[in-house]
């Protein structure tokens, strides 16, 4: 989900290359469920920050439960806890 240039709310940006899946259905879904999983874990949220979150490898499992613990892991280690 991108947010309009100046608009103070956050934007997320996702890609995924063509190693991460060869198909674009595969790629689509890597996607999805990355972006499924940003949205549920609800710390991406800053007014006026863009996350820019970039697929490289094939993930080993393909599933929500496994995007959203990369992306906890991920949100763990770039954010204070309070």
């Amino acid at each position: 989900t991108a947010a309009a240039p100046g608009s103070g709310t956050p934007a997320v940006y996702l890609s995924v290359a063509e190693r991460a899946g060869r198909l674009a259905t595969r790629r689509h879904r890597i996607q999805r469920l990355l972006r499924e999983a940003v949205r549920l874990d609800g710390r991406f949220t800053v007014p006026g920050y863009t996350y820019h979150f970039r697929v490289a490898r094939p993930p080993k499992e393909d599933g929500l439960e496994m995007v959203s613990r990369s992306v906890r892991r991920l949100a763990d280690s770039l954010f204070i806890k309070e």
